[in-house]
């Protein structure tokens, strides 16, 4: 594999057809090969729907299969490889999950091995699952693999994780790495930026890091690199587009030979900004809005232009001599549709979602693609930037709190727990967890408007 740095641009097919429509796929594929030559990218990264290709047990799409074989040809033509991804389970096989795990992991090897017997020589990269510690993830109704518990919240009803499923998530990578081609190269990949918003930390899991820490102790083997997908400014907001601290941690395991993470090669999975305007995550009796500064097409066009030169160097191939692949990825090429998400537009978080896009959804670049494009192309030069402090909002003081409370969630939560284990077994590590130091600053921010409220 090539030993420079290779940029990649996501492409969900949904975004060409959210509802399916064949016809519109293959209407669409020209044009969007045409932009990703414009764009001047050597990957795509590029789902391999699994509820598109088996919609029902045992039962593949063949028009589908064609679409895909379609797709990849046009690609594999305009000299852009392909960084696939093993996920988007169907109804059928999520119920299986749940009441039958044994069926369940039957299912995904017949589907890895469609995918091995109809692709293996179109993809560079497989990605098996997607953001395994993404627990946040069913607000977009995206199915993942967690314990949950159900609690009372003041007449409300709220499902939570509670642990991870080892015992299903570990057999998919192991599956994977068996029905592939056997030089297929596997990534695993891992968001940084969930814990920042966690108000119950459960030790031992919900920190990426510790995260992985347990995932390549179990499924290292097979795993061939380990992707980082981190959103500084959007799903960190007011961090600034020189927030890269996870990759930091990141270079530090590969590099260390006594870690479970030593000699994998790293790439950043996903990385983009949302051009999304500001949401309301309360009103009352404490208006907290998501983003400490508005988002905007030319706030998107400074953050790439700040975020991707420092990548850059960040990346630098010679900073990395274990990597068999300098990739990062670009999340994502188009907007969603109006109303594809949750019928929304960008009235609540998930609309954030919507916004990721170098293009809107009618195919019209945002200022950030052409600066994208010329960086690529190499028509312009890095610029000094001086980090941005933003305004400080009720989100960010959440943030900050948690942040300092990981001393807690990092250190002294563990050895808590391991002594209560040793008092009084059984108990298992995921049951409990503790309130983060944010969430006590929002409580508390919320009383205290609360009762200035009451009392004027």
């Amino acid at each position: 594999m090539s030993q420079t740095l290779k940029w990649s641009v996501n492409l969900n097919p949904a975004r060409l057809s959210p509802f399916r429509q064949i016809d519109e796929l293959y209407d669409r594929t020209t044009p969007t090969i045409e932009q990703l030559q414009d764009l001047g990218v050597g990957f795509v990264r590029l789902d391999l729907r699994w509820e598109w290709l088996e919609p029902e047990p045992g039962i593949v799409d063949e028009q589908m299969v064609a679409w895909y074989h379609h797709y990849l040809t046009a690609l594999e033509r305009a000299g852009i490889a392909v960084y696939a991804i093993l996920y988007n389970p169907p109804a059928w096989a999520q119920e299986l999950a749940v009441r039958d795990l044994a069926g369940f992991h039957e299912a995904w090897r017949r589907y890895c091995r469609l995918c091995a017997r109809e692709w293996s020589d179109r993809v560079t990269v497989w990605q098996v699952w997607n953001e395994p510690n993404n627990y946040v993830s069913h607000l977009k109704d995206d199915f993942n693999l967690f314990h949950t518990r159900s609690f009372a919240l003041g007449g409300w009803r709220v499902t939570l994780p509670v642990g991870v499923r080892w015992d299903a998530l570990v057999p998919l990578f192991r599956i994977a790495r068996s029905e592939l081609d056997p030089d297929a190269f596997l990534a695993y990949n891992v968001i940084a930026n969930v814990s920042e918003f966690t108000p119950v930390t459960y030790p031992g899991w919900t920190e990426w890091d510790h995260f992985t820490d347990q995932f390549m102790q179990r499924a290292g083997g097979y795993v061939d690199a380990i992707a980082l997908d981190h959103y500084p400014d959007t799903w960190v907001p007011g961090s600034g587009p020189l927030h890269w601290t996870p990759l930091d941690v990141l270079s530090q395991k590969v590099h260390d030979p006594r870690s479970a993470w030593y000699g994998k090669t790293a790439i950043v999975g996903e990385f983009g900004y949302s051009s999304c305007p500001n949401v309301d995550l309360v009103r009352k009796p404490a208006r907290i809005r998501f983003f400490p500064e508005d988002h905007s097409d030319q706030t998107m066009h400074d953050w790439y232009a700040a975020a991707v030169p420092c990548l850059t160097d960040r990346l630098d191939p010679a900073k990395w001599p274990h990597n068999k692949l300098h990739l990062a990825n670009v999340y994502e090429l188009y907007d969603a549709n109006p109303g594809e998400i949750f019928g929304g537009d960008h009235a609540e978080v998930v609309g954030i979602e919507y916004h990721f896009g170098l293009l809107r959804a009618n195919g019209d670049p945002k200022p950030a693609y052409g600066f994208f494009r010329d960086w690529i192309k190499g028509r312009i030069q890095p610029q000094a930037v001086a980090p941005r402090k933003s305004p400080t909002n009720p989100l960010g003081l959440y943030i900050r709190g948690s942040a300092v409370s990981k001393t807690v969630h990092r250190h002294v939560s563990p050895a808590l727990y391991a002594l209560f284990q040793a008092l009084r077994p059984p108990l298992r590590r995921h049951d409990a967890g503790i309130l983060s130091m944010g969430a006590v600053m929002l409580l508390y921010q919320w009383w205290r408007t609360a009762t200035r409220s009451a009392a004027k």
